[in-house]
């Protein structure tokens, strides 16, 4: 008997077995389409964490006013990354509106009057998630400005890492923001 003969005679079993495989599921089950949810449905904003950057996402694209909208903060950075709680909502993020002259600064509750605003750290490849209150109708988008120093910067730190706790473009700041989300009135 030829040592190819087993061989064959195997592979021409499992070329069989394949072919007569057979779905335990009917007809009406493997047919059944999932639909997407739409834009506006209430999601759990994923953590994509992006090697070497810092992003913002919200959980919707579309709001009513006064719902709260769920930005997570995504540091994919290998260091930690820290901005200043003082800001909508007392989160360190800032929130925009498009006008026709471009994106402006907008009038979203903000911490009251703090002596030592509170730093926020996020640290390397993880995520965090803040949640703000949506303003009225308009497209608008988050912005988040961060330092890689602790604020204030540690003792050792070199003199030009000084970042005001009230104005971080005195430091080494960089800014990202949030895709455009949408506040709809009624």
């Amino acid at each position: 008997m030829s040592p190819r003969l087993p061989a064959l005679g195997l592979i021409a079993l499992l070329a069989l077995a394949g072919c007569g495989a057979t779905s335990s599921q009917s007809a009406t089950e493997q047919n059944v389409v999932e639909t997407p949810a739409p834009n506006d449905a209430l999601i759990a904003p994923t953590p994509t964490i992006i090697a070497n950057h810092v992003t913002l996402t919200t959980d919707r694209a579309t709001y009513a006013p006064g719902d709260s909208v769920r930005v997570t903060i995504a540091n994919g950075r290998s260091v930690s990354v820290y901005a200043i709680a003082s800001k909508a909502n007392c989160t360190a993020l800032d929130v925009q509106l498009h006008t026709p002259s471009g994106w402006q600064a907008h009038n979203v509750p903000l911490c009251g009057a703090q002596e030592d605003p509170s730093s926020v750290e996020i640290k390397p490849r993880s995520a965090t998630t803040v949640t703000i209150t949506a303003p009225t109708a308009g497209m608008y988008r988050c912005a988040l400005q961060y330092t890689t120093v602790t604020i204030p910067p540690p003792r050792s730190a070199p003199s030009n890492a000084a970042v005001s706790a009230t104005n971080l473009t005195t430091g080494p700041a960089t800014t990202v923001y949030s895709a455009e989300w949408e506040v709809k009135s009624g």
